[in-house]
């Protein structure tokens, strides 16, 4: 999406031949279109005006690709939504620098979350109780925004997830998208990223009465419809290789960005919410609890 800022992932970022004075950054290539478009070609430019010493290399990476520059420390430093970073903190000992703020949240820390969407009068679908057969539309099932935190919520009322998931769906982020789908009626109910629904009627791709909020929360701190409790948004981490020097002067540079796009980088204190949720689904660092459930 950005040739100039992007590393051939096979040659550099995951085989690890960038050395010396090159800072590596992996970026996850599933994060929200609309961040890629506003904020990541901006702030990589900030940081190498800001940090003129280092030369600093991004690559997107898939969700594998960037767990596998993690583990083999191809990378200094990713860009992700909170529930990777969540996921991987522990084992790989990342430390979070910043956490986006988007304009439409009140909190970087309370910003993203999902929304159950359903076509227009479709009254088979008043709560998410109903969803119990329903055929989902989804991006992919690594989505933090696009699967996992909706699959809290699932699991809160009394749903099997994992069935759920099953039948599903999968756009993989392509064409027909999620909201496509329901519209056509190929899956009864989609599931999207908290404000995508209110992007796609501003570009004009739906209108407002084309598709129906499943348990819309109320909720003052995101100025988009929600079915969800709220996270925090995109985290820009180290990694332990990263020296200290280093992750400071990143520190600073994110810190002093001006606002770009959608918003500008801020500070998430506590990512409580993420792992709970991780741990109620079982998932990530969690993902041992399913061996000892009886």
């Amino acid at each position: 999406m950005f040739p100039e800022t992007t590393v051939s992932v096979n040659k550099e970022a995951v085989a690890g031949k960038i050395k010396g004075n090159t800072v590596r950054v992996g970026i996850l290539d599933t994060i929200d279109p609309w961040f890629f478009v506003w904020s990541f070609g901006d702030t990589m430019e900030h940081l190498r005006r800001q940090i003129p010493h280092k030369t600093i290399k991004s690559s997107e990476l898939s969700y594998q690709q960037l767990e596998k520059a993690i583990e083999n420390k191809s990378i200094d430093f990713f860009i992700a939504p909170s529930g990777f970073f969540a996921k991987v903190a522990e084992d790989s000992g990342a430390r979070h620098l910043a956490t986006f703020h988007r304009e439409s949240a009140l909190d970087p820390g309370k910003a993203v979350g999902s929304v159950f969407v359903k076509k227009k009068g479709d009254s088979r679908f008043q709560s998410l109780k109903d969803l119990k057969k329903a055929v989902l539309s989804i991006s992919a099932p690594t989505s933090f925004e696009g699967w996992i935190i909706a699959a809290g919520e699932l699991l809160k009322e009394g749903l099997e997830p994992d069935s759920l998931l099953s039948k599903a769906i999968f756009t993989g982020y392509g064409l027909p998208d999620v909201a496509t789908l329901v519209l056509n009626g190929s899956a009864d109910v989609g599931i999207l990223k908290a404000c995508e629904l209110e992007r796609l009627i501003l570009e004009g791709t739906i209108n407002w009465d084309d598709l129906e909020v499943i348990e819309e929360k109320n909720q003052n701190l995101l100025k988009c419809k929600v079915s969800s409790e709220l996270y925090p948004d995109v985290v820009f981490a180290s990694l332990p290789h990263a020296g200290s020097d280093l992750v400071r002067d990143f520190s600073v540079a994110l810190f002093t960005m001006p606002k770009v796009g959608e918003g500008r980088w801020g500070f998430a204190s506590d990512f409580g919410s993420v792992n709970s949720l991780y741990r109620s689904l079982k998932m990530g660092p969690y993902e041992y609890l399913k061996d000892s459930a009886p």
